[in-house]
């Protein structure tokens, strides 16, 4: 079996949000674009060096780094914490407004307007900029 690679799953995920743009199934435009934002941002995050319990620790992925930190918190509000306190702050915004936007689409509202389903691909592409560059 092949090693798990971030960047692959974004690209992957990246492909079939790119697919689901010509069917117009904008709840799951909305929510492959935010998993295709996640994996961006594990590439660029990980591996992760950082101080824990006055210990400097590096951890190679986020399911390592969760395993260590053991938070009560979600695994998708750990990650928005890593973002908020090692990315650009706009990038943090960004990425926190795409996961909302998925989250509502998932478990609230699927049915979503046009332009709501192209701010939520704009942002996942500025994190991919933000993410490979």
């Amino acid at each position: 079996m092949e090693e798990y690679n971030s960047l692959k799953h974004a690209s992957h995920n990246e492909e079939v949000c790119n697919c689901l743009l010509k069917f117009g199934y904008n709840d799951w435009i909305i929510t492959t674009a935010f998993y295709t934002a996640l994996h961006y941002m594990r590439s660029k995050l990980f591996p992760l060096v950082f101080n824990y319990k006055n210990k400097q620790r590096k951890t190679a992925d986020f399911d390592h780094y969760c395993n260590v930190v053991r938070s009560c918190k979600s695994k998708h509000q750990i990650m928005v914490q890593l973002i908020e306190d090692n990315c650009d702050l706009r990038i943090a915004a960004t990425y926190k407004h795409l996961m909302d936007t998925c989250m509502t689409a998932r478990y609230s509202h699927y049915q979503f307007e046009e332009k709501i389903t192209q701010k939520a691909v704009y942002r996942m592409m500025e994190i991919k900029r933000y993410s490979t560059h």
